[in-house]
């Protein structure tokens, strides 16, 4: 008898903590769309999905400027560097959401590379990008760069300091020296 209850707390304690992690996931979204005036198609019918797609886009946008470089007159080498930092910066945040990583990364992709680069290629370099990324997550010499990645992701987003978009130079670099030599 005393199992049944055991267990039955065991999930409502579960349970409390999805809810918890889900508030805190729902402010940190809401805080950092408020401080840097950002907001997702309020026509669309995944809203959230827009929302995050939004803070991909920032986090790309502020290590692209942090790094140097300009959005504008990024290489497709280059675009496709900098396309690993959105693939990331998209798996981490669309798990927090629990929404799909290939709609999230998706949409931030088209976002930022269509209006350089046409849709086709587009879509092309988030493609190349997210195989790229598959790739070096398995690779034990190149991982701990998609671990830096997603580490100063979360951090920028549960603490809204760009401090931790700051850090992204580095991996930036080396990933744009990869892109320019293959």
């Amino acid at each position: 008898m005393f199992t049944f209850f055991k267990k039955r707390k065991l999930r409502d304690e579960a349970i409390a903590q999805e809810m918890v992690m889900a508030i805190r996931f729902r402010e940190n979204l809401d805080r950092i769309l408020v401080t840097y005036s950002l907001q997702a198609d309020p026509t669309s019918r995944h809203k959230l999905l827009g929302e995050v797609a939004q803070v991909v886009v920032l986090i790309t946008k502020k290590a692209m400027e942090f790094s140097g470089k300009d959005c504008e007159n990024l290489s497709e080498k280059e675009a496709f560097a900098v396309g690993l930092v959105t693939i990331v910066a998209a798996d981490h945040l669309s798990r927090l959401a629990q929404g799909e990583f290939e709609l999230t990364g998706l949409a931030a992709g088209h976002a930022l590379w269509t209006p350089l680069f046409g849709a086709n290629k587009s879509a092309e370099i988030v493609t190349s990008a997210a195989s790229e990324f598959n790739r070096l997550s398995q690779s034990p010499g190149h991982s701990e760069i998609i671990i830096a990645i997603g580490e100063n992701v979360a951090n920028f987003f549960n603490m809204n300091d760009l401090g931790h978009i700051k850090n992204l130079r580095k991996p930036i670099e080396f990933l744009y020296a990869r892109a320019l030599n293959s």
